[in-house]
């Protein structure tokens, strides 16, 4: 009898499948009794381990893997019934709430995240308390936690609907999850910075050869933990332009100096034997300050969109060749700026450059505060290349740059992103000493931040 695993669009058992896929080395559809029984007999080898043991409290507590009041008969008894169910009857007339075959069993939150307790109800279907499903599903999610990451004491795992994606991000964290807990295996020890950690994962799944076939795609990590007193699930969402931006801007030299510099470092600190545990986290892995940006502007929506530039590329400017191409094709890429927004941007920057009076112009652009007072800058630019026989700022490019649709249009987007992209590009094509003696840009925004 075929085992019938399969995904099915919910993160648990998709992340089950993924792991189990990964695991057998072949497809879902292909897995057979033989697979899926010894499959059965490994993870309860692996769950009766100590570190896994206290983990698996905040994804199945007070369930056969971690209940240490339980009796060794019922344990037993429950894993049969979680592993080792595919020919149970079906429940009549009960559907599973995943794939819609018919419900083996009622599930609880000792079993599957999230759900109500065995005898606690706000709701269920048919009147009764619990989740019908069938042995399949419920077989599946009993994997899902051996890809998934202690972050900041709760596991942090991957889910897309596109199984190519899931499948490699999914082998990524399985990977990573069996080298920790062979460097710790008294206790898994918590890491920091889920932003982080999904990440560098994207990051390093498209260095890949199997990265040419993966597509742009939007993807979640999932942050949550089942645990009793305080159950939470949060996603942080990855939008396919950010996957476009980490997949082309490895052409980029300006890209590798802006990721590498932004690596916290490590103070190396004299380290006591007495004080030595297996709390400590990993090494390896550290916060990258980019990536943590980037989190933060996701779950922020725009706040911050112009700090990263202030924070990350301006710095390299004029140190590193290519800093505003890259600048203009993260702001199109992450940020969604348009082209004609970014082509006005330069043509802006290029033309205050290319005057003769440029050095004079630099202090009200590095200086002024507000989108107001900017315009009034750039007009005033505009009036003095005039008298100097020079070509003005077209009032259509001003415009462009700042997505406005007319002069009198006081709604503009991103305006501190359209000022520092500017600055970048002032930064790149001026002569250095004429940048010397010019004040740190600070955006509206960091201040805010303060």
């Amino acid at each position: 009898m075929s085992p019938g695993i399969q995904f099915v669009g919910d993160p648990f058992v998709d992340a089950g499948a993924a792991v189990l896929e990964f695991r057998i080395d072949k497809p879902c559809s292909s897995f057979t009794a033989a697979d899926v029984s010894r499959q059965a007999d490994e993870l309860a080898t692996l769950y009766s381990q100590t570190a896994w043991i206290g983990y698996l409290t905040v994804h199945f507590p007070n369930s056969c893997w971690c209940n240490a009041t339980m009796g060794a008969a019922k344990k037993k008894q429950q894993q049969n019934a979680l592993l080792r169910a595919f020919d149970w009857p079906a429940h009549p007339g009960r559907e599973c709430a995943y794939c819609r075959r018919s419900a083996q069993q009622i599930a609880d939150r000792s079993t599957i995240p999230l759900l109500t307790g065995a005898a606690t109800m706000t709701a269920g279907p048919g009147g009764e308390p619990g989740l019908p499903v069938c042995s399949a599903c419920l077989f599946a999610v009993q994997f899902y936690p051996l890809a998934t990451l202690k972050v900041n004491g709760r596991p942090l795992f991957w889910w897309t609907p596109h199984h190519d994606w899931m499948f490699c991000l999914t082998s990524n964290f399985a990977k990573r999850v069996s080298q920790i807990i062979e460097a710790s295996p008294e206790q898994v020890p918590s890491l920091n910075w889920p932003s982080t950690r999904l990440l560098e994962t994207a990051e390093e799944v498209l260095q890949t050869p199997a990265a040419a076939e993966l597509p742009l795609v939007d993807l979640l990590g999932c942050h949550m933990t089942n645990y009793g007193s305080g159950p939470d699930f949060e996603e942080i969402r990855l939008k396919r332009g950010i996957l476009d931006f980490l997949r082309t801007a490895k052409q980029y030299s300006a890209y590798r100096a802006i990721r590498d510099s932004a690596w916290e470092t490590v103070s190396a600190k004299p380290r006591k034997a007495a004080t030595a545990s297996p709390k400590r986290s990993p090494s390896g892995y550290r916060r990258n300050l980019f990536f943590e940006d980037i989190g933060n502007m996701l779950r922020r929506a725009t706040v911050g969109r112009s700090a990263i530039l202030h924070r990350h590329f301006t710095p390299h400017a004029g140190r590193e060749a290519g800093v505003f191409e890259l600048a203009c094709h993260f702001a199109r890429k992450v940020l969604e700026m348009t082209q004609e927004q970014v082509n006005a941007i330069k043509e802006l920057a290029d033309q205050i450059a290319a005057s003769r009076q440029a050095e004079s112009y630099l202090d009200r652009l590095f200086q002024r505060r507000g989108f107001t007072n900017y315009i009034r800058t750039l007009t005033e630019i505009s009036d003095r290349m005039k008298r100097a026989n020079e070509a003005p700022l077209a009032t259509e490019t001003i415009l462009q740059a700042f997505d406005l649709t007319n002069e009198d249009d006081a709604s503009p987007r991103d305006e501190g992103l359209v000022r520092e992209l500017i600055l970048i590009r002032l930064i790149e094509v001026l002569p250095q000493e004429q940048l010397k003696e010019l004040p740190q840009l600070e955006s509206e925004e960091i201040q805010e931040q303060r």
